[in-house]
């Protein structure tokens, strides 16, 4: 591979390493609350990362109604998938990720990557036997998640190109650049069982 090819597919996959985290930022902003950094600085285990704290206004041990379980497990969810949603939006195609889990035959809790994060979440939310179920409600919620993306893409996008200068990006700094974008009213409650700002 000539140093040019090598720098082009570089910068390439550095591009869209930004759109996932910043798809993750944008889900992130909309139905978990604010977090402490994004970065597309990588580690020995992935290309970028997002640090958030979960807000969860319960006690541990105590006793949560359901139907606030399955919002916060929604959430989780959409947090999840934002990151491919994001990169199908830049690239103009699935990626192999979602084209896998959703080719899956079985529901298999124990793995620890996003793919294993999107599978427990449904599994929480939906609490369905049966894998093609959840199925079809992970298909359901991909699809809401990419839209929200898409109308709020000019910000998705602002963001993208901001951590691709700067390399990492604090909470608050993606909260300046979204200002006014997000449309919190439309999106925040949408397809939960309760309104997310129960959650937070």
């Amino acid at each position: 591979m000539s140093a040019a090819v090598s720098l082009l597919a570089s910068t390439y996959n550095l591009a869209n390493t930004a759109y996932h985290e910043a798809g993750h930022a944008l889900a992130c902003l909309m139905w978990l609350g604010s977090f402490e950094y994004v970065t597309i600085e990588p580690r020995t285990f992935d290309d970028g990362h997002l640090r958030h704290h979960h807000h969860w206004p319960f006690a541990h041990g105590a006793r949560v109604p359901l139907v606030l379980r399955r919002s916060r497990a929604l959430c989780d969810l959409r947090f999840a998938l934002a990151g491919f949603a994001a990169e199908e939006i830049y690239n103009g195609c699935e990626t192999d990720e979602i084209r896998d889990l959703l080719a899956e035959d079985t529901f298999d809790d124990e793995q620890e990557h996003d793919n294993g994060v999107a599978r427990v979440s449904v599994w929480r939310a939906y609490a369905c036997s049966s894998w093609v179920k959840q199925r079809q409600r992970l298909v359901a919620q991909y699809e809401l998640t990419k839209e929200f993306l898409l109308e709020h893409r000019l910000a998705l996008a602002a963001v993208a190109s901001t951590l691709l200068t700067a390399g990492t990006l604090a909470g608050h700094e993606v909260e300046s650049i979204c200002e006014g974008r997000l449309h919190h009213a439309r999106w925040r409650s949408r397809g939960l069982p309760v309104f997310q700002g129960v959650l937070s």
